[in-house]
């Protein structure tokens, strides 16, 4: 399959044509690898859905609603022929039989039944006229339809019937209508009354917001009713004043919860459940209103078709699949890939030049999802060569070998120079949905070939493809032009340029050579000796220029290495005592340094093209702020303020990037210009100062007596008494500072567990149980600030003194343990849970690790698994051959406990008949096996003894 779609195209040129049921499997192949191996953002579950279609069609020809059902029916084959054109794979499906089995269908009053043995009724009229549509039979008696379909109007409901003698209902009007639109009979003068009276009854359904239709007496479901109104009103020139309040109201029926299934998809009542079809006459609805950019939530609809993968029957599947289509979605999961092959059978490679003379037909490659061919559409494109005023319009047909649209005719490029661009355009016409175009525009150069000799030196050494280069490299270049009919060129009304760049894309060499008398040959030298040439990739474009075109453009790219060094670092405000909010600058003159030792400066003329960038670090290189330089003369100038974040609170370490054009930012050394020698890494510092303080306690800790699990509420304000500013409680996120509280022993120990305060009523808010790490005994609860790097700063109170609170923790954390050990033919699993407790009061969120001593005394440390409820768990896994029977001594400790376990408890362990049977069964299947070798050796050195005696009895 990745042949056929990615090698060569020509028919004959990679043998017979396959028929198409054989690349079925390919297809189910393709489109259950993508569902596998997609990210979320691209994953399409009920794309599984189409891998089973041909699976729906009996061999009658109609399609089934439930894989194993019996009986076809109309509505089903109507569905799997939509999705077979929806997707171009119509190939895949009998389309003989399936016209055969619909047109079994129709009566004598010119209409159509759902099954064979029934009544016509309208909306089988649609899907037999829709199904025609898709297997690409559009010749119908319109006539006899029209007849059938106006036999059905009740002039007393202003409606259509389904079928006669029913009352007229609001969706039969829109299968009517949506019937007459197919046959080309939507204009015809005897409906005009008809129209009229139609237009007048949705105007008298219009709900109270004017914004939606309720249809009185009908049994359908609200978003129903709106849906089938607004497809009549869509194809009887209703006017739909404000667009936007009908979308509001069909979202209404939107499910918007996360927590619930369904999330995104449509109910068809506001208190009722998601469903595709629901979901399908929503965003048809919304269709219909040429109002898809009006709606907000298609976002969270996105998500439900991603993940709904469950469809009771192949008319859900249709559904959903229809909504897909008609979302800004669908296209992103089409792919366009230009191919072009030349007339010698080879391909020309992606992106690489058309050399000139070379006749090339194009192609296209169409995937849905990646993996699904997307056939049978129409295809063209629209080519214009330089030099010509009008494009050549080609269309490409369908090619069921490649698998891929191919052009029949070749493109002459005889004498084109310069870019071609080639317009593919896709249009498809689906039944329901209308025309669906997609676009693809590639440029790509058509000139000469341009090879290159090169010669790379440095120091007298010839450098090989991949090596940097350094300031002293020297190049030499020889260029060799050629079309399809001559092999060197060396004349021409035209010559070649060489322009070399470096990574901010200035250029830094340039030069020509005229072929306008003709030369002998063609080459260009440059030497890269300039202090003003930055690091980063160095690209050597040659050219052809033709007058003020340049084209047949080829290039090679080196990485240029030299060390670059900020240096004259200074600050203009004092880099020690700077407060939240402050505003300050730091300045710096970037320089080259390629030996280590000598310092080579940009001027101003070199700087101006380039960008700067700091970097503010926590001391541990927790990025905090990244700050955009401006050049200004010889230096660049970063200017900043200190946000108002806790994050901002204390050392800084600042670096320097070069920001190239092209290539990743370049770090500068740090240049201690005073001393002339390299700062040490951190050295470049600023420190923000601040004095966090309550403000104000709206609720304080009572002294006392806390067990482990209480909950101790705290609130309060914070202010910075450095800037008189009040703090902002800001997230409490992973690489972010935040306030916290945390209990500190009488012994001054820090407990390594505490609570982060959340954003309550403008104020922090902490809401701590005791946690089962806290040390039993009087202690004190204090509330810090942890940075970024995870240091403790002391937050005062009112008083301006440490904000500590004195309480004691007391109760005693009890467990219940149950283990096991769970024997297997090569290896036993031990597993250890336990529950946490204070006085039957669950304790949750301890951090814990674990120890467990063999018999053998070997000890090996665990993780600990805490689950909720204060459940925890330990597990390990032992081959048998390793598990020595005895007793597992498992001792569980308490983050920051030193030495003491929590608990102890003890595992038995004895190896199993079947177990030790297993290891004797191996270890006699591997002495079985080096005795049968031995004899075996033993016997052929035997016979090789014997032979040789009777050769010696012989000879004697």
């Amino acid at each position: 399959y990745q042949r056929r779609v990615h090698g060569d195209f020509l028919i004959g040129a990679g043998g017979e044509s396959e028929p198409a049921m054989r690349l079925l499997p390919l297809l189910v192949v393709a489109l259950l690898g993508f569902v596998g191996c997609v990210g979320a953002s691209k994953d399409f579950k009920g794309l599984k859905s189409l891998a089973n279609i041909n699976k729906y069609q009996l061999e009658s020809g109609g399609f089934v609603s439930v894989l194993g059902d019996a009986e076809p029916s109309l509505e089903s084959t109507a569905a799997g022929l939509f999705l077979a054109s929806l997707y171009g794979i119509r190939t895949y499906v009998n389309m003989d039989n399936a016209a055969r089995y619909i047109q079994s269908l129709e009566n004598g009053d010119f209409g159509f039944s759902n099954r064979h043995n029934l009544a016509s009724d309208l909306n089988s009229v649609l899907n037999a006229v829709v199904s025609f549509h898709h297997i690409g039979d559009a010749t119908h008696n319109s006539k006899n339809l029209f007849t059938f379909i106006n036999s059905l109007w009740n002039a007393n409901d202003s409606l259509f019937a389904n079928q006669a003698g029913d009352a007229g209902s609001i969706k039969a009007t829109a299968d009517a209508f949506q019937t007459l639109e197919l046959i080309s009979e939507l204009q015809n003068p005897a409906l005009a009354a008809t129209i009229q009276k139609v237009k007048a009854l949705l105007s008298k359904s219009l709900n109270a917001e004017k914004n939606g239709f309720s249809f009185k007496g009908s049994s359908l479901s609200p978003l129903a009713q709106n849906y089938y109104g607004v497809v009549v009103g869509s194809l009887v020139g209703f006017e739909f004043a404000n667009p936007q309040n009908w979308v509001n109201y069909i979202s209404e029926f939107q499910l918007a919860d996360r927590a619930v299934s369904g999330f995104g998809g449509f109910r068809s009542s506001k208190d009722g459940v998601v469903s595709a079809e629901a979901s399908s006459q929503a965003i048809a609805s919304i269709f219909a209103l040429k109002a898809v950019d009006k709606f907000r939530n298609v976002a969270a609809f996105g998500t439900y078709i991603s993940n709904v993968d469950e469809f009771p029957t192949i008319e859900s599947i249709a559904a959903i699949h229809r909504a897909f289509a008609q979302t800004p979605y669908f296209k992103e999961y089409l792919s366009l890939t230009p191919l072009y092959q030349s007339a010698d059978g080879n391909m020309v490679p992606e992106g690489a030049l058309i050399v000139e003379g070379t006749s090339v037909r194009p192609a296209l490659r169409v995937l849905f999802f990646d993996a699904l061919p997307f056939g049978g559409q129409n295809v063209e494109v629209s080519v214009t060569l330089p030099g010509k005023p009008k494009p050549d319009v080609v269309r490409l047909p369908w090619n069921l070998e490649a698998q891929a649209y191919v052009a029949d005719q070749f493109l002459p490029t005889a004498g084109v120079r310069g870019n071609a661009v080639f317009a593919f355009s896709v249009t498809c016409n689906v039944a329901t949905i209308g025309q669906l175009v997609f676009t693809e525009i590639d440029e790509r150069p058509v000139g000469l070939n341009v090879g290159l000799s090169k010669s790379v030196t440095s120091g007298g050494k010839d450098l090989t493809d991949g090596e940097s280069v350094t300031l002293g490299t020297d190049f030499k270049f020889e260029v060799d032009l050629s079309n399809k009919t001559d092999s060197s060129i060396l004349q021409g009304d035209f010559s070649v340029e060489l322009s070399v760049t470096d990574s901010s894309k200035n250029t830094v060499h340039s030069a020509s050579v005229s072929l306008a008398a003709g030369v002998s040959s063609i080459s260009f030298e440059y030497s890269l000796k300039s202090a003003t040439v930055v690091p980063g990739p160095l690209a050597f474009a040659f050219g052809v220029r033709q007058g003020a075109a340049l084209h047949s453009v080829a290039t090679e790219t080196y990485d240029f290495t030299v060390p670059l060094v900020a240096t004259k670092v200074t600050f203009d405000k004092d880099a020690k005592a700077l407060k939240l909010g402050d505003d300050f600058k730091v300045s710096m003159e970037p320089a080259a340094f390629p030996d280590m030792r000598t310092v080579q400066p940009y001027d101003e003329k070199a700087l101006s093209n380039l960008k700067f960038s700091m970097e503010v670090s926590s001391p541990k290189g927790v990025s905090l702020q990244s700050v955009a330089g401006t050049v200004q003369k010889n230096k660049v100038v970063f200017a900043t303020s200190v946000p108002f974040q806790l994050s901002q609170i204390g050392a800084h370490v600042i670096s320097f990037n070069y920001i190239p054009a092209v290539g990743t930012p370049i770090k500068l050394l740090s240049y201690d210009s005073k001393f002339s020698e390299l700062y040490e890494d951190g050295a470049l510092n600023y420190t923000v100062r601040a004095n966090l303080q309550f403000a104000k306690a709206a609720k304080t800790v009572p002294s006392g007596s806390y067990k482990y699990g209480d909950k101790i509420n705290l609130e309060f304000a914070l202010t910075d008494t450095v800037s008189n500013k009040a703090i902002a409680p800001v997230g409490a996120e992973v690489g972010q500072a935040s306030i916290a509280v945390a209990l500190r022993s009488s012994a001054g120990v820090l407990s390594s567990v505490h609570e982060k305060a959340a954003l309550s009523n403008g104020q922090f808010s902490v809401s701590w149980a005791v946690s089962p790490n806290a040390r039993s005994g009087a202690g004190s609860l204090v509330v810090l600030l942890y940075d970024v790097d995870g240091n403790a700063v002391t937050i005062n109170n009112e008083a301006g003194k440490p904000a500590s609170y004195d309480i004691t923790v007391a109760g005693k954390i009890s467990s219940e343990i149950d283990s096991r050990v769970l024997p297997a033919a090569s290896e036993s699993l031990f597993v250890v849970k336990f529950h946490l407790s204070c006085e039957k009061a669950a304790l949750a969120d301890a951090v814990l690790s674990s120890s467990v001593e063999a018999p053998n005394g070997e000890v090996t440390v665990y993780p600990v698994a805490s689950g909720e409820n204060g459940a925890y768990e330990i597990s390990w896994n032992l081959p048998n051959a390793r598990a020595a029977s005895g007793t597992y001594k498992v001792s569980v400790f308490r983050d920051g406990d030193s030495g003491e376990a929590l608990f102890t408890h003890d595992v038995e362990f004895h190896q199993s008949f079947a177990s030790v049977l297993g290891n004797l069964r191996t270890q006699l299947v591997a002495a079985a096996l080096l005795c049968a070798v031995f004899v075996w050796l033993s016997l052929k050195k035997s016979r090789i003894t014997k032979t040789g005696s009777s050769s010696s009895k012989k000879g004697n």
